[in-house]
């Protein structure tokens, strides 16, 4: 941000001027509670994160449409059945999640898995 201001004839951006402009967009309310600009900032600050959230679905969904989906997080949400388990680790990261559960939220089986022994490899 500091190399762009200078670029539009800026001669200085010290701190005061970057955390002015977060405030500006939203991006900090340091209001005190009872501000009445509190609640402005709050809303604003909301709207912008939603806005923030569109713009990348829509970068992910042209890049989808274009075909970048090899291998990766694109091709798992370009999945029919994946994508279901993808958004539900999303929704829910603090659950403890196995394949199991991801097999049911995706409408997948789950494979079994071969029983190994975990032995130091000392």
């Amino acid at each position: 941000m500091s190399k762009d201001l200078k670029k539009r004839g800026w001669s200085f951006v010290g701190l005061t001027t970057v955390f002015a402009f977060m405030q500006a967009m939203g991006l900090i309310n340091d209001h005190s509670e009872g501000c009445v600009t509190r609640d402005k900032a709050s809303a604003a600050g909301a709207a912008l994160n939603r806005l923030c959230e569109v713009i990348v679905l829509l970068i992910l969904r042209s890049a989808i449409d274009g075909g970048a989906t090899g291998l990766g997080l694109l091709a798992g949400l370009s999945h029919p059945s994946l994508h279901r388990a993808l958004v539900a680790v999303h929704d829910a990261p603090v659950r403890a999640w196995n394949s199991g559960d991801l097999a049911a939220v995706a409408g997948m089986r789950s494979a079994p898995r071969k029983k190994r022994s975990m032995r130091c490899p000392t």
